[in-house]
């Protein structure tokens, strides 16, 4: 049942990131204005996330504050480079960056010995990556195009993500959501901040108004439900199962572009993409049976 449960809870946040990702690609022409408008929602949501105070919320220097720091470092640098470099890693790079980190992030974090579905049924779970390189394959060969520094930011990209996902689930296995949630979302704020200062050649000429201000609260409320959201399924569901499921990210980003940007795609990756998705459905009902087996077995 903690397969499902968190499996959901996953797939929820997957959900509001693409409603956030959609709301602030059209907040502004300008990126730096848009990364403003990210740096503000962060601080908002971090904010609200340490009301009312607890004791728990107290600043300790000890690992999980580290991982959080590391997490955001990962989180804001990867950010950093699609806003100094835009444009330069395709699309079929990006599918395949998403597809392979959370799987990487398993064994880098060491979730791996947590898992509790066997040897089979992992393989299960990994084999819909397929699914997700046809779409990378598809975008490739209808959108061709190379760049000289294309290889090297894609690592940057890969390290950033797997990193990134390597201290959450760190983070989830000995901390709750909302310990992590305001301390992450406080930090991201400070670095996005930093990457503007130092990376950011456009100066900022926007006066504040009520749409504005309405798009960093409503934002603000979508970060603070998926930093939640994530940490709580991270926690819950197997890492197998977390992993795949956060690939979801790759088809329902896909479904977002061509429902509301009208975005004209090979049909073949709408098949590929739901055919991941159920196969997403279909690994958490054995990883869920697999598991309910074993207790049982043993006990």
């Amino acid at each position: 049942m903690s397969n499902l449960t968190g499996s959901l809870t996953l797939s929820v946040s997957n959900i509001l990131v693409c409603v956030a990702l959609l709301l602030l690609r059209h907040s502004a022409s300008d990126s730096t204005l848009r990364t403003v408008y990210l740096l503000a929602a962060n601080g908002v949501a971090g904010l609200v996330g340490f009301i009312p105070f607890r004791r728990e919320n107290s600043i300790r220097l000890d690992r999980p504050t580290l991982a959080v720091a590391v997490w955001s470092v990962c989180y804001c640098a990867e950010y950093g480079l699609f806003l100094v470099y835009p444009g330069v890693i395709s699309i079929s790079q990006l599918i395949v960056c998403n597809s392979l980190a959370p799987f990487f992030a398993v064994y880098v974090s060491r979730d791996v010995h947590r898992s509790r579905i066997g040897t089979s049924v992992r393989l299960f779970s990994v084999a819909p990556i397929v699914l997700l390189l046809g779409i990378s394959y598809l975008e490739r060969r209808s959108h061709a195009g190379s760049n000289p520094y294309a290889a090297l930011v894609l690592c940057c990209v890969m390290l950033s993500s797997v990193g990134s996902q390597a201290c959450a689930r760190y983070v989830a296995r000995n901390k709750s959501p909302s310990w992590s949630q305001p301390r992450l979302t406080i930090l991201n704020a400070i670095f996005l901040g930093m990457i503007i200062g130092l990376l950011s050649s456009t100066a900022i000429n926007a006066q504040p108004r009520f749409t504005s201000i309405g798009l960093i609260l409503l934002t603000g409320a979508l970060i603070y439900t998926i930093q939640r959201f994530y940490v709580f399924g991270l926690k819950k569901a197997d890492p197998f199962i977390s992993a795949m499921t956060l690939c979801t990210i790759v088809p329902l980003s896909l479904g977002t572009e061509v429902i509301f940007e009208h975005r004209v795609v090979d049909p073949i990756e709408l098949v590929l993409a739901v055919g991941y998705v159920l196969a997403t459905v279909i690994s958490v009902r054995v990883a869920t049976q697999s598991t309910t087996v074993r207790i049982v077995s043993t006990s």
